[in-house]
């Protein structure tokens, strides 16, 4: 089956002081880690990578030629919000591909065992994320942050890409959600939103998003493992 990847690395980066894709872990941007690891993936077809503007001849001789990146097939600019990337993407998407799988650039500790589960499982049921459950207290608060409620921690799980879907099905709700002017957390609030199931697999808690500077920190921990 052909499964077609996007990964958005179009960011600002405000919260670490920089664009997070090209800060350097062990001498090699975040964002070539991230695509090293996709490129070992047997069941990827195809890498489409959504970028600034700016930064595409950057990415496509110091990332893509450098490390010599075959499955990325196509470097596009990306828009104003990770929606809008993701959709630019999914407009690039071969019309083989069968599922569409969009994984955040700047996750570079994906492992290969989580991410074939959830690839088996939107083979299965069409849409389908990694996640992990919450080990800490959560509450809902008022604006003024005096606790509102304290919310049932059993039924909360942290949910991480990659987020693989059914081509159809995950351009449908794009295309809605543009029509709309729909803003969502994630590609799967997208297809939740249409009465869509997301099938949740366990993931780990080694495949973080790298967002702030003390996630650099454990980032390099987690490269001497």
């Amino acid at each position: 089956m052909d499964i077609t990847a996007i990964v958005p690395a179009a960011g600002e980066g405000k919260r670490i002081g920089g664009h997070k894709p090209y800060l350097l872990l062990q001498d090699k941007p975040i964002l070539a880690h991230t695509l090293i690891t996709l490129q070992k993936f047997d069941f990827l077809s195809e890498i489409i990578l959504v970028v600034k503007k700016t930064k595409i001849d950057f990415c496509r001789k110091e990332v893509i030629k450098k490390y010599n990146l075959s499955k990325v097939k196509k470097i596009i600019a990306g828009g104003a919000t990770r929606l809008d990337s993701v959709f630019k993407g999914l407009r690039e998407v071969n019309n083989k591909a069968k599922l569409v799988f969009i994984h955040d650039g700047v996750r570079p500790f994906l492992s290969e065992e989580v991410a074939a589960k959830v690839v088996r499982a939107a083979k299965r049921y069409r849409a389908a994320a990694p996640a992990f459950p919450c080990i800490e207290t959560i509450k809902e608060i008022k604006d003024n942050l005096f606790v509102e409620k304290t919310l049932l921690r059993q039924k909360i799980w942290f949910v991480q890409t990659p987020q693989v879907f059914q081509r159809a099905l995950i351009v449908k709700a794009y295309e809605k959600a543009k029509k709309k002017g729909i803003r969502a957390g994630d590609d799967t609030e997208l297809v939740e939103r249409m009465g869509q199931a997301v099938k949740l697999v366990k993931g780990n808690y080694r495949n973080i998003k790298i967002t702030f500077l003390e996630d650099m920190i454990l980032a390099q921990g987690l490269c001497r493992t």
